[in-house]
């Protein structure tokens, strides 16, 4: 009996060893394609897109799954400042999953985690319907490929996060929320546990939880700092300052304004200046210093507009239309309110229905804005106005501009964005412009 014991437990250790002798092989073999992929994937970047796609088609080098995945991943940083090309280059890491090497199953496995970051790309172009479907397709595809990918190759917290995002922006938090907690459990790295807890803190906050999501943001910090990525640190004190904002501690966020400030400029990206102007404004109204604060919305909603990014046009807006209210420009607020929950219902976002004056709710103005999380920041490239948008870049002459992109309006004396006030106007949203140019 006493050997009969033994041997089971000496099989039980031979196969747990050996178990992990398998992960270890399968592990070191999909660092060594990531590597070879991230040289493949630089090697693209540098072609016209027309190439890449050729290349996609024509040579298999050009379609294996770590380059698929590479490429997906990648969309998601594109999208802090180009979300056009962020979506282009999701569209084209999909193609290559669909004609990577390999089973049907494993295909299914990869194209599940390239739709999601398609889905991704659609949801900060603010097209939050077409990406609920787009998840949907990730969701069906991630689930038919599982049985290809036990050693769990590709990681699935990705996909919890990003639709966690989507969930957010459409004010479906608590379905948010549990995504995130079921990422935060699968999670095997540090630095994935830190964009997990930015992307809690954003939901919490936009819950009107500000001290939850300032402690989530707290539990983040060591880990993003021990990284010292500078999108992430730009992310998580951009963040910090707008939950202080939230829970009106205005002199703390104003503290913290210098340094997301410094972090921006070192980042290069005027988009994210037009963020810490948001923000600027946002501590200028809580101060009382409203016409500074009304100057600063004023300039970020027409940017937005430039951009033609309605949904979070409409947000900037959304906080411009309580500073009117504050300043006794009733006609102004009604003229907005109605466009505002118009565009929140065309995008399947009640957040508009949650807050108070100038709208109608419960959650207080003003919060829940211009927030940067795991996304970091998604204000994308400017593309055409949408016809019959009711957010509209348009010249004195009413015809139909091309803004020139905001990273290339970044002062090279005091680094702020400086939107041409004068140019961009905001038809039926914003008043005409005073003709005074942005701080």
């Amino acid at each position: 009996m006493l050997q009969g014991a033994a041997s089971l437990e000496a099989v039980a250790v031979f196969d747990a060893t050996f178990d992990t002798l398998i992960q270890d092989l399968r592990e070191e073999k999909a660092r060594v394609c990531r590597q070879e992929a991230e040289a493949l994937f630089k090697d693209l970047m540098k072609r016209p897109a027309a190439e890449r796609w050729r290349l996609v088609e024509e040579q298999e080098a050009w379609r294996t799954w770590a380059l698929a995945e590479r490429t997906a991943f990648a969309s998601a940083k594109l999208a802090a400042h180009d979300a056009d090309a962020a979506l282009d280059l999701a569209r084209l890491a999909v193609r290559m999953a669909e004609l990577t090497p390999g089973g049907e199953a494993w295909r299914s496995r990869v194209s599940g985690i390239c739709w999601g970051f398609f889905a991704n790309a659609e949801r900060v172009k603010g097209d939050f319907p077409a990406s609920d479907q787009s998840f949907l397709q990730s969701d069906r595809l991630w689930r038919a490929g599982a049985v290809a990918d036990p050693g769990l190759i590709l990681d699935g917290t990705r996909l919890l996060d990003l639709k966690a995002s989507l969930r957010r922006h459409r004010g479906r938090f608590e379905e948010s929320l549990d995504l995130l907690e079921q990422a935060l459990a699968a999670s095997r790295s540090d630095e994935v546990t830190a964009h997990l807890l930015l992307v809690k803190s954003a939901t919490l906050e936009q819950m009107g939880d500000w001290q939850e999501a300032i402690e989530a943001l707290k539990q983040a910090r060591p880990l993003v700092e021990i990284r010292g990525d500078l999108r992430t640190r730009f992310g998580l004190e951009f963040n910090l300052a707008a939950c202080l904002c939230d829970a009106e501690r205005y002199a703390e966020a104003e503290e913290q304004l210098p340094m997301v400030r410094r972090l921006a400029l070192d980042l290069g990206n005027g988009l994210d200046l037009l963020r810490c102007r948001w923000l600027r404004g946002r501590l200028a109204g809580g101060r009382g210093n409203l016409a500074e604060a009304v100057a600063d919305l004023e300039a970020v909603a027409g940017e937005l507009v430039a951009l033609a990014i309605a949904f979070d046009a409409a947000r900037a807006c959304l906080d411009l239309a309580e500073l009117y209210l504050r300043q006794g420009r009733t006609a102004e607020v009604k003229r907005l309110s109605g466009q505002i929950v118009a565009v929140f219902k065309a995008q399947g976002s009640p957040r508009g229905a949650r807050r108070r004056d100038p709208l109608p709710g419960g959650r207080r103005a003003g919060t829940g804005h211009g927030r940067v999380g795991a996304e970091a920041v998604r204000v994308p490239a400017p593309r055409a106005a949408q016809p019959g948008s009711a957010f509209r870049a348009v010249t004195r002459a009413g015809t139909e501009p091309r803004p020139m992109p905001a990273w290339r309006r970044v002062s090279s004396r005091t680094g702020s964005v400086r939107p041409d006030r004068c140019r961009i106007r905001c038809r039926g949203l914003l008043p005409p412009c005073s003709g005074r140019s942005g701080r």
